[in-house]
């Protein structure tokens, strides 16, 4: 025998007399089995006992069978709190969806930024630097090189005096290639030589 507190010993009851007082709405609401934690079953329980709590403050006498729900009653319940939890889902997900958008996008730009910064680094680097100066470097002597090989060729050397020396004169054959096909130098006044 135990005590609960200083009054009167607490004497177990047979086990038809638990049975008998013993509620089985929890059981009936709540599933065991696959799922330990029945959101669902526990919410409907809740929901149940509400609605049976507001009864008896009401003043409204709670029927005895009631401690052992109809399958219908069960399925009522659940099916609110299903509605409940959904509710409270769909709300979180709303109010969330900014937030993680918000994240998406900025975690899209770090990762961007990573790859531009990435790039550059990997196209300014040292090695990529000397190498571009040095192709150039080498490129600039193959040009020198070849102007130099050129310019001691006699025909080039030809070539750009022509084109460097503006003529300072017009020799007769260039005067008679000038004149348009229909005139001579005979058309004009005709001088004679004395002599």
């Amino acid at each position: 025998m135990r005590w609960a507190g200083k009054s009167k010993p607490v004497v177990p009851k047979k086990a038809d007399e638990t049975r008998a007082s013993h509620s089985l709405a929890f059981e009936t609401f709540v599933q065991s089995g696959e799922d330990e934690d029945d959101v669902i079953g526990l919410l409907g329980y809740a929901l149940y006992k509400q609605s049976i709590r507001e009864d008896a403050l009401a003043g409204v006498t709670v029927p005895a069978d009631r401690r052992a729900p109809s399958e219908t009653t069960v399925q009522a319940y659940r099916g609110a709190a299903s509605q409940l939890v959904t509710g409270v889902i769909n709300r979180a997900i709303e109010e969330a969806t900014p937030a993680i958008q918000e994240s998406a996008v900025r975690d899209a730009i770090i990762a961007a930024e990573a790859n531009v910064k990435a790039h550059v680094d990997s196209k300014t680097s040292w090695k990529t630097a000397l190498g571009t100066n040095l192709a150039a470097w080498l490129i600039s002597l193959a040009i020198v090189f070849l102007v130099l090989v050129l310019a001691r060729a006699p025909e080039v050397t030809d070539l750009l005096v022509k084109a460097v020396t503006p003529s300072k004169t017009i020799q007769p054959q260039q005067q008679q290639q000038q004149l348009p096909p229909n005139q001579n130098q005979t058309d004009g006044p005709v001088t004679q030589n004395a002599g």
